[in-house]
This record gives C-alpha cells, sequence and structure tokens, in this order.
C-alpha cells in the first residue's frame, strides 16, 4: 500500500519519511516506532490526524481496487468479526465456542480431561472470508489434543466444524475502517 499512499501524500505536497522506514507492515502508516513517531507527530500536528487517517483509508481502497484479490492476514491491524457484530476478537472467540458447543456432541468414547487440568485439547481453523463477509476457503486444520486417544476423532471434528463455520454469520474484517477479504484464524477448545 506504501506505492499507493505515497501518490496520495504527494498530491496534498505531502513528503513523509515513515513510509520508507522498516516496519511489520512495509510501507504503512504507523505511529508506534522510533523514527515514525517523530515523522507522524508533525504530520499530524500540521495537517490533523483524522485528514491523514481519511487519506490512509483513500489509499486502502485504491490498493483494494489495484490488488482485488489480496487477503489480508489476521493481526492486530485488522478488526476482526464473527456473527456480524462488532465485538473484539476474545469476545468474539468465547462467543464463537459456545456457540459451536451449543449444536455440537462429543464422540461418546472421547475421553475428557480432568476439570482440573489446565491444559486443553483445541482445534485451530484458519478460513478465508470475502469483504463481503462469505468463508470462500477453509484453509487447514490443527489437531492438538492432550489425550492421544482422542486423535481417532480428528475427521468427526473436522466435519462438525466445517458445517459450523458454513452455517454461521460472519462480516468482513476491517482496515482503517475499510472491509476487505482476510483470513481469519478460529480455535475451538475442547472439554
Amino acid at each position: 500500500m506504501s506505492a499507493e499512499l505515497n501518490v496520495i501524500l504527494k498530491k496534498h505536497h505531502i513528503i513523509w519519511g515513515g513510509t520508507w522506514m522498516s516496519s511489520d507492515l512495509p510501507g504503512s502508516y504507523s505511529d508506534d516506532e522510533c523514527y515514525k513517531i517523530t515523522s507522524s507527530k508533525i504530520t499530524e500536528q500540521k495537517f490533523g490526524k483524522s485528514f491523514i487517517n481519511k487519506l490512509i483509508r483513500k489509499s486502502v481502497r485504491q490498493y483494494q481496487s489495484n490488488n482485488p484479490d489480496v487477503f489480508f492476514c489476521g493481526g492486530l491491524f485488522i478488526n476482526e468479526y464473527y456473527r456480524g457484530s462488532k465485538i473484539n476478537r476474545w469476545d468474539a472467540e468465547n462467543q464463537l465456542n459456545k456457540d459451536f458447543f451449543k449444536q455440537f456432541n462429543h464422540p461418546f468414547d472421547y475421553v475428557y480431561l480432568d476439570k482440573n487440568d489446565e491444559k486443553k485439547s483445541f482445534s485451530i481453523v484458519d478460513i478465508r472470508i470475502t469483504k463481503k463477509g462469505k468463508v470462500v476457503e477453509i484453509l487447514s486444520f490443527e489437531h492438538h489434543f492432550q489425550k492421544n486417544i482422542n486423535e481417532k476423532h480428528s475427521l468427526y471434528f473436522e466435519k462438525e466444524i466445517i458445517n459450523f463455520i458454513r452455517k454461521s454469520k460472519w462480516s468482513a474484517a476491517e482496515y482503517f475502517g475499510q472491509p476487505v477479504n482476510s483470513v481469519y484464524t478460529v480455535i475451538i477448545f475442547y472439554q
């Protein structure tokens, strides 16, 4: 997005040093890194933070237009939503698990963990969600069973999780207020 942001900044006669400094998001506007802190502070004082954020949103739209097939990977810079409500990641994860277990039954020979056991069994699932909130692909499954005997149920868990994901309501992730294609990681914890 640095190319799009640079073009937009130049139209407003802004040469901002932050786009070429190292970052976990190359070329992105960030106000939490050494050189960028100073550059951002000066830029925001001169033009206003809301004006700069408006330009960033515009660059995101332009980037999406230029790269319609790009999927953003979930991270701190994306607000991810489950069930169409804008709640934080951890509340969404808890709600997702509650909803999953309303319709899920453990296999009859599943070996449960002791209630005092702090370790949990869980599955991690990566899914692709479009900017319209549609799940288009289940990318991967990773299972972690504390009791090895339960590994025989992996396919059953996958089938149940896939059905749950397909039936659930999802909202698009957002980047600076713009809906984006994204990769979302779902974690289901078992008893």
